[in-house]
């Protein structure tokens, strides 16, 4: 698993990232498909991290959380987690 800073990403990679998330319908992504993006701490629109499903699931478990289930949407690229504390 693994994770991406967007604000660190080339433009390459975003390139790469907007694809991907274009073929279902997300035509719109702050910091990924805006090169203008302000990038200010209290601004919340921009996507600032890009997390795999993986790291995410490790990330609760080492949390105190286990994972029950993980439901995934627009063709495998959103998970949602239902967890309950240890």
């Amino acid at each position: 698993g693994s994770l991406l800073y967007v604000p660190s990403l080339m433009v390459q990679s975003k390139k790469i990232i907007m694809q991907y998330f274009y073929e279902v319908g997300a035509k719109k992504l702050d910091g990924i498909s805006n090169s203008e993006t302000d990038w200010n701490i209290d601004n919340y629109s921009p996507w600032w991290w890009l997390y795999t499903t993986e790291y995410l699931e490790a990330q609760l478990n080492t949390s105190g959380f286990i994972v029950q289930e993980i439901t995934k949407n627009w063709d495998g690229r959103v998970a949602y987690f239902f967890c309950k504390k240890k």
